[in-house]
């Protein structure tokens, strides 16, 4: 396998700030408490980059073709870091609205480049184990963003804003070291269109990100019913993060293991993991390890359908079909609060945990498309 350059580490660090919305969130009751606005306006506001991602995640590839992918790496990450500034200087409700749009719009414009630079210049187990180490930028983005929020908004929440700034180091060493790449104009790329492959990556896709990120809005409730309550919570996340971080990094290896089963061991895995906890929510021993298992599986799943796009359709497509991807991840963690709703009003439950069955019979059905009726193509 060849060594991983420099040029591999700039296109690396541009996942770093693909999660980094979540970071700020911490400071939710101080800023209620600060603007006097309800909890309700608050989850609002903190949740509209969310809305604005998405929207230019599925413009990602119209915008790429018009000014190419170094210029609209360019100015997603330049939005990002302007995100930051503007709660610094005006300090209100509204500097803090700006910061939630035009970070997901400057998130949504970028988050695809990093996955397509990766596909441009690499093939095999490189590309792979690259594919793997993005996601593991993305968990380390967040960890580190968490703890960096927490501790310079300490005393006054407005600051904590101050990490999308931050930004423009991933930017300075992405001018350094990655050269521009001729991404095919609109007259010539043909007309996209997306196989059964890409349809089956993109769902599945959002369909993970619904269920584990329903596992983890869940999980905070349950271990304080189990008695753990304050930083404990917090400690137990960032041991989960700090899964989802190994499982990319893992990811090459695995694949070089299971190669073109990656996918169907790692549905399973999720599956085993959404079981296990289902079973109770008076065992935090069955919490963790489900959750765990399943974080690990969901990296492994989300890296192997991001890298095998590109085999199933025309790759002058690829960003548009990875920015529909990750759009629709946007749509699953969206979607994951209602869907717990829907499992436990469908299973007739009071348990805290056993609306996961739901989520368990849903990515099996997954997983049986995917080895009885989706192997013939290949």
């Amino acid at each position: 396998m060849r060594k991983i350059q420099t040029r591999d580490w700039a296109v690396l660090g541009l996942a770093l700030f693909h999660t980094t919305h979540i970071a700020t969130n911490q400071f939710a009751p101080s800023i209620i408490e600060e603007l006097g606005l309800s909890l309700s306006t608050t989850e609002i506001i903190l949740s509209l980059n969310a809305i604005s991602a998405t929207i230019f995640l599925l413009l990602a590839g119209e915008i790429n073709e018009r000014i190419g992918m170094r210029k609209s790496t360019i100015l997603g990450l330049s939005l990002v870091a302007l995100s930051g500034i503007i709660p610094l200087v005006f300090r209100n409700k509204l500097a803090i609205i700006l910061n939630r749009l035009i970070l997901g719009t400057g998130v949504g414009i970028y988050a695809t480049n990093a996955s397509t630079y990766i596909g441009i210049f690499n093939k095999g187990a490189k590309k792979a184990r690259l594919m793997g180490y993005r996601n593991a930028f993305e968990m380390i983005g967040l960890i580190v963003s968490i703890l960096l929020a927490g501790l310079i908004g300490k005393g006054n929440f407005y600051l904590s804003f101050a990490i999308y700034v931050l930004a423009l180091f991933p930017l300075i060493f992405f001018l350094r070291n990655v050269p521009d790449t001729q991404v095919a104009k609109k007259e010539d790329s043909g007309k996209f269109r997306a196989n059964r492959f890409v349809i089956f990556y993109i769902v599945l896709s959002m369909v993970a990100i619904m269920a584990n990120n329903a596992m983890n809005l869940r999980f905070p409730t349950v271990l304080a019913s189990n008695g753990v309550l304050g930083e404990a919570i917090s400690l137990y996340t960032i041991f989960i993060m700090l899964v989802g971080m190994v499982g990319g990094f893992a990811f090459g290896n695995f694949y070089n293991i299971f190669e073109k089963k990656s996918l169907s061991f790692a549905t399973s895995m999720m599956i085993l993991g959404s079981l296990i906890i289902a079973i109770t929510d008076k065992s935090i021993f069955l919490l963790v390890l489900g959750l765990a298992l399943a974080t690990f599986a969901q990296a492994i799943c989300i890296s192997y359908a991001v890298g095998d796009l590109e085999n199933h359709m025309d790759k002058r497509h690829i960003t548009k079909a990875t920015g529909i991807m990750f759009a629709g991840n946007n749509l699953g963690a969206m979607a994951s609060p209602f869907a717990l709703v829907f499992f436990k009003n469908l299973l007739k439950t009071e348990s805290l945990t056993r609306a996961f069955l739901g989520f368990t019979v849903l990515l099996a059905l997954f997983l049986i498309y995917d080895i009885f009726f989706l192997k013939e193509d290949r």
